[in-house]
């Protein structure tokens, strides 16, 4: 594909594509008249600035298929707009692997402003997701028996009801490496503004941070009295957060901060 800018190449030479194919997207900006819906293996890579915007009010890409390996290699999705992933949502058991991509300014109603992960595995690395708001998981939002990694990757200034950057509820396993949350802001409870993690009486979450720095004051929260397992370590707290609860449920209870160091907060 030569042509810069043209959706309308973008999406034939999608269509065209075999299975697995490696297809490179020269820079431009893409304005998606609709969802771009992918329902086999690809893998989409940008010589350039790429931005992909647009979708028709139903987000920008869904993913479907079973089995199926989606990959998007420095990729900009921007102002996608729907009901759930804003950018990107697979509702089916797919691998889906993002490198070096900007999600910026994406909306969702109800979850996962930019990401909406039911199904599958999520992988993303050296990623920025900023701006993004939903309901639930202002970037992204991973449910039922989703798999998600975040490696290197910096969450700002996303907002949303629960968990502004990140919610993690069902039995989602979730794990975050070197990854960054700065600015983001949960609107309801006393915290959870970096990720909340919402689970039931017998199933929830499990959510493994490592090396990963959290700027705001009350950045981790779990819903009380259900189920969840939050284990942290070797992660940067701001000076304050002994004075602000950095953990806290929605039933108000203050877990201590220090725990941070490397224990596990259950719930």
């Amino acid at each position: 594909m030569r042509a810069a800018g043209d959706v309308r190449a973008l999406v034939s030479a999608i269509a065209a594509a075999a299975p697995g194919t490696s297809l490179r997207v020269p820079p431009g900006r893409y304005a998606l008249p609709a969802t771009l819906v992918l329902a086999r293996s690809i893998h989409l890579v940008a010589e350039g600035p790429a931005t992909l915007s647009g979708g028709g009010g139903r987000g920008l890409v869904r993913l479907l298929g079973h089995g199926q390996v989606y990959a998007f290699t420095g990729i900009t999705f921007e102002a996608g707009r729907a009901e759930a992933g804003g950018a990107l949502s697979t509702p089916n058991r797919n691998v889906l692997v993002v490198d070096r991509c900007r999600f910026v300014r994406n909306r969702a109603r109800t979850h996962g402003g930019a990401i909406a992960l039911a199904l599958g595995e999520a992988r993303l690395t050296r990623c920025l997701l900023e701006g993004n708001r939903a309901g639930g998981g202002g970037a992204i939002a991973a449910g039922r028996s989703a798999k998600l990694e975040l490696d290197a990757c910096e969450l700002r200034a996303n907002e949303a009801d629960l968990g502004g950057a990140l919610f993690a509820f069902d039995s989602a396993a979730v794990r975050v490496e070197r990854t960054r949350f700065a600015e983001n802001l949960a609107r309801r409870g006393r915290g959870g503004h970096a990720l909340f993690a919402l689970g039931a009486p017998t199933i929830g979450p499990s959510v493994r941070v490592t090396g990963t720095a959290f700027e705001e004051r009350a950045a981790i929260a779990c819903d009380a009295g259900k189920k969840c397992s939050i284990q942290l370590g070797g992660c940067a707290l701001r000076a304050d957060a002994t004075a602000h609860a950095v953990v806290v449920d929605l039933g108000g209870n203050v877990r201590d901060p220090r725990s941070a160091a490397g224990r596990e907060l259950a719930s």
